[in-house]
């Protein structure tokens, strides 16, 4: 404890004069303690910035990636629907086929009246 407060004594004794100017051992490890500081927050800060440029460029290589995706999903749908539409043409054709074989039949079909009164079906 007392080499401390020696090494104290002697530091803020011991001065060096440059341009008359007076800067004590204490100033100069103050100053130093501060740059020091400043170096680690510099660091610090170029590290996030690290991390941050490549966190963006991951982000970006994702939307690349969705990019591709949606446009291939987009082109399977349209070619879905396309599918469905002709789909719904085909059945909409069968069953005008249908309704058009079903008023063929009931054109041809006839009844007649056979010998007991009972009705017959007669096809054309």
């Amino acid at each position: 404890m007392e080499e401390e407060k020696l090494s104290d004594e002697v530091m803020e004794i011991t001065t060096i004069k440059t341009n008359s100017e007076t800067v004590s051992f204490q100033t100069v490890i103050h100053f130093l303690e501060g740059l020091h500081r400043k170096a680690e927050v510099s660091s610090n800060i170029e590290e996030d910035r690290e991390k941050s440029v490549e966190k963006i460029k991951e982000l970006e290589k994702k939307i690349f990636y969705l990019a591709a995706e949606n446009e291939k999903l987009s082109k399977n749908l349209k070619a879905i629907e396309e599918d469905y539409r002709s789909l719904i043409e085909i059945m909409e054709r069968a069953r005008k086929m249908v309704v058009l074989q079903e008023e063929d039949r009931q054109q041809k079909v006839r009844f007649q009246m056979d010998k007991n009164g009972n009705l017959e079906r007669v096809e054309k």
